[in-house]
């Protein structure tokens, strides 16, 4: 609980979250309560779901495995195809074409 919601604190600290400004509150005490309770809401749901059905909580743990996988390859597959753009446009045959360099041609 702890770790959870001072990570949500901090994505909320940093515009991060919906509603942003209510999460990103510090109490005196120096505990963010409304991160606090969001995790608490958010583990109580999911210990709902878990006591209904065993198969519906593998199923939303495993969908979101696979959006996650799917989340950190957007960025990749955006950089490749902005970089092959880039170098068909630089190229006076519209085709990009390496330069033999020293470190990549294996001599004998």
């Amino acid at each position: 609980m702890t770790a959870s919601s001072r990570m949500t604190y901090a994505f909320a600290r940093d515009r991060g979250l919906p509603f942003s400004r209510y999460f990103a509150v510090m109490h005196k005490s120096g505990v963010p309560v409304n991160a606090v309770l969001l995790s608490t809401v958010c583990v109580v749901v999911f210990g709902c779901i878990y006591l209904g059905s065993d198969s519906a909580l593998n199923a939303i743990l495993s969908s979101s495995v696979v959006f996650l996988n799917i989340s950190y390859s957007i960025p990749s597959k955006s950089l490749v195809f902005s970089e092959a753009t880039i170098a068909n446009r630089s190229s006076p045959t519209g085709r990009h074409q390496r330069s033999k360099d020293s470190t990549t041609s294996i001599s004998t």
